[in-house]
């Protein structure tokens, strides 16, 4: 059974796992002459104009971690902080428990942001690995935490704000958010924080920081233990978007919230945030005990996906709904929308007992109409077999709107099978371009030889691919979510 955590709690949770894994699979090296400035492929990293897959796994080698790299080309390799030329991660450091993409010094090869929310006891730390034409990554640099900070890195998010010249849109102030749930905060041990690097064009240093914390100048709330805020980041252009599924409201106990943070472009390091909850007016539903609102978020072109996939619907436990919105980023104007959930009419499959329908939540472009929220529903039944888990694509921005479709290990050309406590769909992200490719994670399913844990990626819905991890012995239960528990997420542009 999936139970409701916070994605902070999650990633401190997969930094207690450790088991040795080794790499398979061919590389086919073809690489290019030289990075392309005029590439705006977010997630390419060797410029060759197809974003490529990045998979954390924070658990490899006694949870010191690592990043698998798969470049569009078929290069397949695994990173670490060792080959990346720094200081070999330490157990339980967890490098890889979070991973952003973005062109961070504007070359056109896209860099890696990794997280280590593990490192120095627990304080953490982020590297920057920037891309190359061979896919090699390279001038990897190591960022720890600033003093207070705890799980440094927990989460993470780039975005890039670009402007319009006249003839071309142009990256302007790029800012890497780092999510520290575990800070201490006014005396107050685990509030969180959540810290923004603003960096002009080109420039890679991370040194003008902004800490961001509940009670802040325009920032809601007051400092509290909760271990919640800055665990669960979204966000696009100027605004940053943070979940905390284990937020109290009122008196209702981890009914969560969604903080909505944003900055303008004459003041790019001013935020201010409203609060979101279920008690909002015009937000469906109520906030209740154990819903955790904002478990999973999702940002993009002013469409705004809020998920509680620990919900109840009517008396069926765990069903789990996911909020849709939308934010508009020039007035700061949050507008709630419709709540979708399995009986929704348009909505394939029904309610059930610990579906957890919004578990994970991404919004993709061009893959299923224009603009598509796709809902992961790890604990979804799947024909007779319970657990399986599926991904339901949504359109979101036409009328009429286009039917709803429904994916899982039975569709095809879906690699695998559905078996019993796959949770396909536990973590989903996308592959930028014109069209949006869609990843989806299965954390626990169970391969032939002694692999657990695979990926699955598609660019059109109509073929699909997938990875998985090999490692020397059998593993048990307590081992699950060694491969597919974090994907990378690209940055959020215009």
């Amino acid at each position: 059974m999936i139970t409701l955590a916070s994605r902070a709690a999650r990633l401190a949770a997969a930094a207690l796992l450790a088991v040795p894994l080794l790499l398979s699979g061919p590389s086919t090296p073809a690489h290019a002459a030289a990075c392309d400035p005029l590439n705006r492929v977010v997630g390419d990293i060797n410029s060759d104009g197809i974003a490529d897959v990045v998979t954390g796994i924070p658990a490899l080698d006694g949870r010191r971690g690592g990043v698998d790299m798969l470049l569009s080309d078929g290069t397949r390799s695994l990173v670490t902080a060792a080959s990346l030329g720094l200081p070999s991660s330490a157990t339980s450091d967890a490098f890889g428990n979070a991973v952003a993409t973005a062109d961070l010094n504007l070359d056109g090869c896209s860099d890696l942001v990794i997280g280590a929310s593990g490192r120095n006891s627990g304080k953490g730390a982020i590297y920057l690995a920037f891309g190359s034409p061979s896919g090699t990554l390279v001038n990897a640099t190591i960022k720890e935490a600033p003093t207070g900070a705890g799980l440094f890195g927990a989460s993470l998010l780039v975005l890039a704000p670009q402007e319009w010249n006249g003839t071309a849109w142009v990256r302007t102030h790029q800012q890497v958010v780092v999510g520290a749930p575990w800070s201490t905060v006014s005396g107050h041990q685990w509030a969180g924080a959540i810290y923004v690097y603003h960096s002009a064009p080109g420039d890679t240093t991370l040194t003008r920081e902004t800490r961001i914390t509940r009670g802040s100048p325009g920032v809601p709330g007051v400092p509290a233990l909760s271990g919640g805020f800055g665990g669960n980041l979204a966000g696009k252009g100027r605004t940053i978007v943070d979940g905390d599924a284990i937020d109290d409201v009122g008196t209702a106990v981890n009914a969560g919230s969604v903080t909505i943070l944003s900055a303008t472009a004459a003041e790019p390091t001013s935020f201010t945030g409203q609060r979101i909850t279920q008690n909002t007016a015009g937000v469906p539903g109520a906030a209740e005990d154990g819903d955790g609102f904002g478990e999973a978020v999702a940002l993009r072109d002013g469409h705004l996906a809020i998920s509680s996939s620990a919900e109840d619907i009517g008396d069926v436990s765990d069903a789990g709904s996911v909020q849709l919105g939308t934010w508009d980023e020039a007035t700061r104007v949050y507008t709630p929308g419709r709540s979708l959930h399995q009986d929704t009419p348009g909505i394939p499959g029904s309610n059930e007992d610990v579906d957890r329908f919004g578990y994970a939540v991404s919004i993709v472009k061009n893959l299923h109409d224009q603009i598509s929220v796709a809902i992961g529903t790890p604990g979804d039944r799947v024909g007779t077999i319970t657990r399986a888990g599926s991904v339901t694509l949504v359109p979101i921005n036409t009328s009429p709107r286009l039917p709803a479709i429904r994916i899982s290990q039975y569709s095809p050309g879906v690699p695998g099978r559905a078996d019993v406590k796959d949770h396909f769909g536990t973590v989903l992200s996308y592959l930028p371009g014109s069209t949006d490719g869609l990843i989806v994670s299965t954390p626990d399913e169970i391969g032939p030889g002694t692999w657990r844990g695979s990926v699955s990626y598609t660019r059109n819905l109509t073929t699909w691919d997938s990875l998985n991890f090999d490692h020397p012995s059998p593993e048990t239960q307590s081992y699950a979510r060694l491969f597919g528990g974090v994907l990378a997420q690209p940055a959020a542009a215009r």
